[in-house]
């Protein structure tokens, strides 16, 4: 399993930051990306700081013993990404960056080889795109919870899969029926194709009304 990814970032003040993480590791990809949406005055610092965070966690991620122990490590993966972001939510409020009860919002994903963790709260989005039985489809998954603060997925990443990390919103003027047609399986198989059709779709976005514009588009592939 290849992976694809093409980010998308709205020039000027923004709410959002984006993480982009790639690398190979023995003979399978490592692969790790969020976007952060941040709240209130202070909303760039939020989504910033929990960026650095969350980047800082991947670092000190001793990728061979959950490479070599992947049915026993993996189900550690959640429990630490939920308790980092807490740690750094509990940062955030007592230095006065983010009110008591808001939350920075997070759309994010991790995979090794074919295993995949999502996980996402708040603003975050992510949709779930192929072209199965030759037309494209489009998905939003990882509806909120009542009750529940970080909503999680971990599953087997097929062959020609994409997701796109994002806000609500870019959501707002980026519909799914543009998704589906802009981001189509069949018309995004390398780089500056992926490039291309993301930066349509968020310029379409800006142009229609949309701030605080930022996405992360991440596709599975054996052809690569």
């Amino acid at each position: 399993m290849k992976f694809l990814s093409s980010c998308y970032l709205q020039q000027g003040e923004n709410a959002l930051s984006l993480l982009l993480q790639q690398y190979r590791y023995r003979e399978v990809q490592v692969f790790f990306a969020c976007v952060f949406m941040g709240e209130g005055e202070n909303a760039d610092r939020a989504g910033g700081y929990m960026a650095e965070q969350m980047l800082g966690w991947f670092r000190g991620l001793q990728i061979k013993k959950l490479y070599c122990k992947r049915k026993k490590e993996w189900g550690k993966l959640g429990n630490s990404i939920f308790e980092v972001i807490g740690r750094v939510d509990g940062e955030l409020e007592n230095c006065g960056i983010m009110t008591k009860g808001r939350k920075t919002g997070i759309a994010g994903v991790f995979c090794l080889a074919e295993r995949y963790l999502l996980f996402c709260r708040e603003a975050g989005r992510i949709y779930l795109l192929n072209t199965a039985f030759g037309y494209g489809h489009v998905r939003r998954i990882l509806y909120k919870d009542p009750g529940s603060d970080l909503n999680m997925e971990e599953g087997i990443m097929e062959p020609d899969i994409g997701l796109l990390l994002t806000t609500e919103p870019f959501c707002r003027y980026a519909t799914e029926i543009m998704l589906k047609g802009v981001l189509n399986m069949g018309e995004t198989e390398t780089q500056g194709q992926m490039d291309r059709r993301l930066g349509e779709l968020a310029k379409e976005a800006e142009r229609r009304g949309a701030a605080y514009v930022g996405a992360i588009f991440f596709r599975t592939s054996e052809k690569v």
